[in-house]
């Protein structure tokens, strides 16, 4: 018997406070000022349209990845995204570069992308 590790995607708006905060902390002035798609009408107005998005490990534990195959996930920050207001990926940043289940991250972080790209009207389905 095993533990599963608790795996979450999150994602904040860059037209919040919190999600400016943490894109210019994570990804520098440079990603972040080359963020050109802004909001033109509504309680937004101005600010940036977009958004930043992570993996994060809640509880450690074993992830699989198939029958006889996975890694144990250590609890932390994994990899995280910045996104344009058209869903295009302006920066990544991996936080455990050496660490197990780099490729297993990636895709978790990808199928969140690919569902923004749909909300933002980019890929039809």
């Amino acid at each position: 018997m095993s533990h599963r590790a608790t795996v979450s995607t999150r994602n904040a708006r860059l037209a919040t406070d919190f999600g400016k905060d943490l894109a210019r902390k994570w990804f520098g002035n440079d990603a972040f000022d080359s963020i050109e798609t802004k909001y033109v009408r509504g309680k937004n107005e101005g600010k940036l349209k977009g958004e930043i998005a992570w993996v994060k490990v809640e509880r450690g534990g074993w992830v699989s990845e198939g029958y006889d195959n996975g890694f144990v996930a250590s609890p932390g920050m994994k990899c995280a995204v910045l996104l344009d207001g058209y869903g295009d990926i302006i920066a990544r940043k991996k936080f455990d570069p050496e660490g197990n289940g780099v490729l297993y991250f990636d895709y978790k972080l990808r199928q969140h992308v690919e569902g923004q790209c749909f909300r933002f009207g980019k890929m039809g389905k």
